[in-house]
């Protein structure tokens, strides 16, 4: 579906207005049985039958004009098509018609009154409802100019205010009985617009109804698409695999910040080797290829279009997520080294072979030798569960893991290391297997902020 909407938008934005009108019937529905069996109703259940007509006219002219190929959307357009075929559909339209314009045109009433030998009213009802005003009128005009044509709508006297000199609890008692009335003359023709509705509205509409909620997961999603293919992304779908294979991985979000050309590309395998300890400069890009490799198992559950060029993927039973920052430093209660064992520790409960572990500066609290004494008891942990996974960090001895015998594990330990120019320091943001670090060259940004000794000592004079 979302590859349908990113190669058609106006398919996209014309099916957002047919959700929109859904949820619009769905309110309208409620709003209906609130207010319970009166004349009001009847107004509700003909906006309803209204705009149940104009959702089924403009989704029909909707896929007229666009091709559709996935499942969802083709079972919605055959159900569409079906109701609008079908031989009541257009006896529906006709007598929806009809209705609304006796309902939309009613300016008055016709009321006829009894009265007993004393001329005092003792019975009274609506028989018509008429679509034109009443006039006023004066018996002995029409008799001096001898019109005496048949003029049911001009009274023999003239109208008056039809609450003047009543009382309000009177006005009142005058109104209700009218309102009354009214009901009466519409309960049959409401009783049968109920079972009009029954059958086309809720029979008709109930299972997408239920969508609404879906939908708007499925609106955010692909709107964020069309960004993102404006902002020069691309995507792929996925191609399920034992293994992991992706190539030309991004990540959306710094895209939509940036621009196309300055977004570097990288690629992912686990294949054999299936946990990586990822090193390299400060500022390398690390930390956004993690987030890349999660956002990318994300989408992949969520069915969304992968941001990548191709990607042969395994799914997983769970993504575990461990990322330092200062939001979580302020959540540890027991300080921040406590914090994070309580955190991984929650992981552990729930890693399978089946999982994917992403870690970032993990356990970067303690001393450099305890943290990769802790580190490297995890990771070693994992890697005979059989978990895949990224650890991102600076405690470069956790590199020598993939040197070590590795027999009788089920998850190879590898390394990727962030690329730099030698030559000149210049962050490439590439990221390549293999390769390890003895630096993370935090040099290069205490210089950026003056931060060497001489530059904060010349700073004493200004």
């Amino acid at each position: 579906m979302f590859f349908e909407f990113l190669d058609d938008p106006e398919l996209f934005r014309g099916l957002s207005d047919g959700f929109a009108e859904l949820a619009e019937i769905f309110k309208l529905k409620g709003e209906r049985g609130a207010v319970g069996q009166s004349s009001e109703t009847s107004l509700y259940s003909i906006k309803e039958l209204e705009m149940y007509v104009h959702y089924i006219e403009s989704m029909r002219a909707l896929f007229e004009g666009h091709a559709v190929r996935g499942a969802f959307l083709s079972r919605l357009r055959d159900e569409i098509a079906e109701i609008y075929s079908s031989e009541e559909y257009p006896r529906l339209r006709e007598e929806l018609k009809k209705q609304s314009h006796i309902i939309r045109t009613a300016k008055s009433v016709t009321i006829g009154v009894n009265l007993n030998a004393q001329m005092r009213p003792v019975e009274a009802g609506v028989v018509k409802i008429n679509d034109v005003n009443f006039k006023s009128g004066v018996l002995i005009d029409k008799i001096l100019r001898l019109d005496f044509k048949n003029d049911e709508y001009t009274c023999s006297a003239p109208l008056i205010p039809a609450t003047k000199g009543l009382t309000e609890q009177e006005a009142a008692a005058l109104r209700f009985a009218l309102h009354n009335a009214l009901n009466k003359i519409l309960t049959p023709s409401l009783q049968s617009w109920e079972r009009v509705i029954k059958k086309y509205v809720v029979d008709n509409l109930d299972g997408l109804f239920c969508l609404l909620p879906e939908w708007q997961f499925v609106k955010a999603a692909a709107k964020e698409l069309l960004k993102l293919r404006k902002a020069g992304g691309f995507f792929c779908k996925p191609i399920f695999s034992d293994a992991d294979n992706v190539q030309d991985l991004y990540h959306p979000i710094l895209l939509l910040n940036g621009s196309a050309s300055g977004v570097v590309k990288n690629e992912l395998q686990f294949g054999r080797d299936r946990i990586y300890i990822l090193t390299g400069p400060n500022q390398g890009g690390k930390s956004i290829y993690t987030k890349s490799v999660g956002l990318l198992y994300a989408m992949l559950h969520l069915g969304i279009p992968l941001p990548a060029r191709r990607a042969e993927i395994c799914p997983v039973d769970g993504i575990y997520t461990h990322f330092v920052d200062n939001h979580t430093d302020r959540a540890y209660k027991n300080g921040r080294l406590a914090g994070e064992c309580e955190a991984i520790q929650k992981i552990n409960e729930k890693i399978t072979p089946s999982s994917l572990f992403l870690f970032d500066e993990a356990l970067s609290s303690t001393s450099a030798d305890e943290a990769v004494t802790l580190a490297g008891e995890i990771l070693t942990a994992y890697s005979v569960i059989g978990a895949k996974g990224i650890c991102t960090t600076h405690l470069h001895g956790l590199c020598e893991l993939a040197d070590r015998d590795q027999s009788g594990r089920r998850s190879r330990i590898g390394n990727l290391t962030a690329k730099i120019d030698e030559s000149t320091h210049d962050r490439t943001y590439r990221i390549e297997r293999g390769g390890k670090y003895g630096y993370s060259y935090a040099i290069d940004i205490a210089k950026k902020y003056h931060l060497t000794r001489d530059e904060i000592i010349s700073m004493q004079g200004k």
